[in-house]
């Protein structure tokens, strides 16, 4: 999937997978690198492939997710996800044990669990939090059941969590850029909260942190709030941004 069509799809959806309308005009700006006839193509792809729909309304068109669309957004951005308000930080150990005449090098489950944003401690061994474990159980079951080991982990004897889970996710930097935003997008409300529209200036300011986010959340494991609780990550940035494309 192109960056427009994943950049678009984060912008329409909402923490909760709702779907958040927006004026088909506010869209054409966010990407105004693309021509006026580039940009009707690129959503009449979209719409074709049933990922966005259209409406017309009194104020004009709008565009909104369809149910094929928040799904999309559900494997594209796991960070969305509200399962990890309730998450207490119990992870999943992997452990490789006899490679399967299918996989004989383990090759494709290791592709797997990095695509799913497991932590590998060392050969043959991996970590990842229990809470997206579902796609790596169901796999292991499928196809490694006599091959791997899986066990939760709810407790470190020796050793401390945070340091190792922060340094590999990068969690320090995801904090930082996250309240750095969170600041921004905050001073762009205090200065609009009387206006019914925003200026040319702050569209700007607002467009860049808007790529700002979306370069986050790429990244975003989705478990920040867990060790860093007082960062407002992308689930309380976004309906904010939301609120400035609608002034």
């Amino acid at each position: 999937m192109k960056k427009n069509t994943r950049k678009l799809l984060f912008l329409l959806s909402s923490p909760d997978y709702d779907s958040t309308k927006l004026p088909l005009s506010v869209v054409k700006e966010l990407f105004s690198h693309l021509s006026d006839g580039g940009f009707r193509s690129w959503i009449f792809h979209l719409r074709k492939q049933g990922e966005v729909f259209v409406e017309q309304a009194n104020q004009g068109p709008l565009i909104y997710l369809t149910a094929k669309g928040e799904r999309s957004v559900s494997k594209l951005f796991p960070a969305l996800n509200s399962q990890w308000d309730t998450w207490e930080g119990e992870w999943m150990l992997l452990l490789c044990l006899r490679a399967p005449k299918g996989d004989k090098q383990f090759r494709y489950l290791r592709q797997l669990l990095i695509s799913e944003g497991s932590l590998p401690l060392s050969r043959g061994s991996y970590l990842f939090p229990q809470a997206c474990s579902e796609k790596v159980r169901h796999e292991c079951q499928l196809r490694y059941a006599d091959s791997v080991a899986l066990c939760t982990v709810n407790q470190w004897v020796l050793g401390l969590e945070s340091p190792v889970i922060i340094t590999y996710y990068d969690l320090d930097t995801l904090a930082r850029l996250y309240s750095s935003i969170s600041e921004s997008i905050d001073r762009l409300l205090m200065q609009n909260d009387t206006k019914n529209r925003l200026i040319r200036k702050h569209k700007i300011q607002l467009f860049s942190e808007i790529d700002r986010l979306f370069e986050c959340v790429q990244d975003d494991p989705g478990f920040l709030a867990y060790y860093f609780p007082d960062v407002q990550g992308v689930r309380g940035i976004l309906p904010k941004i939301h609120q400035l494309l609608l002034l």
